[in-house]
């Protein structure tokens, strides 16, 4: 995977490898127009996809699982989610994935987000900020 490598085809490529190997549908949806990343991104993203997917292998018990990527106007939105059997969210599990990818994220510059539970699958979903992306602005004392 070359550091110019279009997400959308590096995440359908992955998708196609686990549903080849898992035997578990993965589909891929794209929303939005394309934009560059910062540089090292994609293999970020591409490192976090294939950790969710393995948790989906591993854990789940899924029957089919989504990844979607949606490019918004200030961040690329990337989310895998399952139909599972879900997790307890406040119970400890004895891996390092959910901190993995939480740390990828951040250290994108970007925002990590899980939401699961029992019998309703699980979702994790990251944002990232474009290079190109103007920084927020600050707020500052009111006129």
């Amino acid at each position: 995977m070359g550091g110019d490598d279009d997400l959308a085809s590096v995440v359908r490529k992955l998708a196609d490898e686990f549903t080849s190997v898992t035997a578990i549908p993965a589909e891929v949806r794209t929303a939005g127009a394309p934009r560059s990343l910062p540089a090292g991104s994609t293999r970020q993203l591409y490192r976090i996809t294939q950790e969710a997917l393995a948790n989906v292998y591993r854990h789940s018990g899924a029957s089919r699982c989504v990844i979607f990527a949606d490019y918004r106007p200030d961040a690329l939105v990337l989310a895998v989610e399952d139909d599972g059997r879900g997790f307890d969210q406040t119970a400890t599990g004895g891996g390092h994935g959910l901190a993995n990818m939480r740390e990828r994220a951040v250290r994108m510059g970007g925002t990590f987000s899980l939401n699961s539970g029992p019998d309703r699958g699980t979702r994790i979903e990251l944002a990232v900020p474009y290079g190109d992306a103007p920084p927020p602005l600050a707020a500052g004392p009111g006129p």
